[in-house]
């Protein structure tokens, strides 16, 4: 293959990533449910230094495998995807009492939950996390977390 061809190629692959990745992350905000949370729960002000890199939640079974970054305070926990899965994903900021933790165990060890706003309104979004967050979110709630066994 010559290598103008091979450049070709190259182009229209870089073209097509450049534009099929941006619909996908954006499709997924919708799907997951980040959208819906956002319009709860979007930060206002700036994210918080320091959490923890790499966290993985599922929310509407959208996994967000290693792509998260996480700050607990006393006040709530603070979510945001890293570089390029920020499009359509804003930061959250999710207070503690909103957050209803169902442990139900499975091999993997996840922990199942809702985030619920409060006064409830219609508005439920199914949100798993690993079960090594417990000991971040047990630390770091201003309420206690039992986890409520379904």
């Amino acid at each position: 293959m010559p290598p103008s061809e091979w450049l070709f190629w190259l182009a229209g692959m870089l073209i097509l990533l450049g534009v099929i990745f941006p619909i996908v992350i954006s499709s997924l905000a919708t799907l997951s449910g980040w959208e819906q949370l956002a319009s709860h729960y979007r930060l206002q002000g700036d994210f918080p230094q320091g959490g923890h890199r790499f966290q993985s939640m599922m929310l509407n079974n959208a996994s967000y495998r290693r792509i998260l970054r996480m700050v607990e305070t006393p006040q709530g926990v603070y979510l945001v995807p890293m570089g390029l899965f920020r499009l359509d994903h804003p930061p959250l900021f999710i207070p503690w009492h909103t957050i209803q933790i169902e442990e139900q165990s499975t091999w993997w060890g996840w922990y199942r939950g809702h985030i619920q706003t409060t006064p409830p309104v219609e508005f439920h979004v199914p949100l798993t996390v690993k079960r090594r967050w417990a000991p971040y979110l047990q630390s770091a709630s201003s309420s206690p977390l039992t986890p409520q066994i379904s």
